[in-house]
């Protein structure tokens, strides 16, 4: 792999496959129930970068290791992220920097949607506000059997700006029930994730979805 860093704090990567051409990423953070800190957005956006320029990799599949795929953004950590960028500045350069903030979180999805190999997600346990924003910019969408969705961000006043808002009706389900599910944060089990089109197949366990 072309400058992938051996030692992340958020992701591992192997290379796997008969031909040895196959990149899986996965989330690492299981004891954190896989949820995305500052570290993550920097690794997973470099990692993706990366890949994209490796001719030896053909397809990526990104997983979580754990109970949980992802419960989303690490709400501890990324509010600490958000005060220090704020402090001691006015109104115009504290939205100037939250912008500038923003739009880096958001290329770090955009990442995943401009590589060139195809992107298999495969998504277990919860899948919950950032990891969303994660799944609707892949190529291919699997799920486990006790998978769960929530667009949870209306519930803690935000919105689902880092990707899932501009990208969910563009991965075949329809406007009715996307914007229900962006209105009420409400569950959606394994069952309605595949029979709404948003993902391709369900499998019976995450070992069963990656094989």
């Amino acid at each position: 792999l072309m400058k992938i860093k051996s030692a992340m704090e958020t992701l591992t990567v192997t290379v796997v496959g008969s031909s040895k051409n196959v990149a899986h990423v996965e989330l690492c953070r299981a004891k954190h129930g896989n949820a995305m800190n500052s570290s993550f957005f920097t690794e997973f956006r470099e990692t993706f970068q990366t890949l994209a320029k490796d001719q030896t990799i053909r397809a990526i599949v990104i997983s979580g290791k754990g109970s949980h795929f992802s419960v989303g953004l690490d709400l501890k950590d990324q509010g600490g992220a958000i005060q220090k960028t704020l402090s001691d500045k006015d109104i115009g350069r504290k939205i100037w920097e939250m912008n500038k903030e923003l739009l880096e979180l958001q290329e770090t999805f955009t990442a995943i949607e401009k590589c060139p190999q195809p992107v298999i997600v495969c998504v277990h346990g919860a899948c919950i506000g950032g990891a969303v924003d994660l799944v609707c910019a892949a190529d291919i969408r699997y799920c486990s059997q006790d998978a769960f969705l929530s667009i949870k961000e209306v519930d803690i006043g935000l919105a689902a700006d880092l990707g899932t808002l501009q990208r969910l009706l563009h991965t075949g389900i329809n406007s009715s029930l996307a914007r229900e599910l962006c209105y009420t944060a409400r569950n959606m089990d394994a069952k309605e994730m595949e029979s709404s089109g948003l993902f391709s197949r369900s499998f019976a366990s995450r070992e069963a979805s990656l094989s």
